[in-house]
């Protein structure tokens, strides 16, 4: 997972994000992806209060994590949505947690795959248009 980043969003490890030996715990890492994918949608005109909630949803399938290192409390990082891989009902999303002074330094990077759903029927429906058009944006 190498290259530019198309959206980056700050963070600053809280001290209730980590674990007894005082290292952020794995499942915020998670909680971060997501807060960066809300933002970089946001960033792309996508307001999930009112497109997801009206015509579809993105529910979550699948996550992975890899740690590579450590995130202390206070340490401050930029989440960076890499990729944004299309598929006909899915959307795949590529994250990397980089030091925000030291950006090459990388302390973990990620991917979740949503599919896309009707919110009324619940059945797997196409992306949306706005959708692909962010995915396909120029950096």
């Amino acid at each position: 997972m190498s290259g530019e980043a198309l959206f980056r969003h700050p963070h600053r490890i809280a001290f209730h994000e980590t674990d007894a030996a005082g290292n952020v715990f794995g499942g915020r890492v998670v909680e971060h992806f997501l807060d960066a994918l809300h933002h970089c949608l946001e960033w792309g005109g996508i307001h999930l209060s009112n497109d997801m909630q009206a015509r579809w949803r993105l529910p979550i399938v699948h996550i992975e994590v890899d740690f590579r290192e450590p995130m202390p409390f206070a340490t401050k990082v930029f989440v960076e949505v890499v990729r944004l891989e299309l598929r006909n009902t899915s959307l795949a999303v590529e994250y990397r947690v980089v030091a925000e002074e030291e950006p090459a330094r990388i302390h973990a990077t990620g991917k979740t795959v949503h599919v896309c759903i009707d919110s009324e029927t619940r059945k797997k429906r196409p992306l949306p248009p706005e959708l692909i058009e962010l995915a396909t944006k120029e950096r």
